[in-house]
């Protein structure tokens, strides 16, 4: 008769290996994303709005390179005297 015996640590880090490996990348994106989401507590709704924001603060910072790029914008922060009455 055979008995099941449990995996050794080896064998279960080679069985990992073999699932990771039969996964596609956007699969392997998904469990990351589901990780994350669960250490940092967010629900769907919340983590879809972070990623929002997150692409129009970076569309934002884009579109701020562009305009500002040959411009010395600190300029206007130098203070003279009489400036403010």
């Amino acid at each position: 008769m055979n008995e099941i015996r449990p995996m050794s640590g080896d064998e279960r880090r080679r069985a990992l290996e073999k699932e990771l490996y039969n996964m596609n990348r956007d699969e392997i994106d998904a469990v990351s994303l589901v990780s994350q989401m669960k250490r940092l507590n967010l629900t769907r709704a919340e983590a879809l709005e972070a990623m929002e924001e997150k692409a129009n603060d970076k569309q934002f910072q884009k579109d701020l390179d562009a305009t500002y790029r040959n411009m010395i914008v600190d300029s206007w922060d130098y203070w003279h005297e009489g400036d403010i009455d």
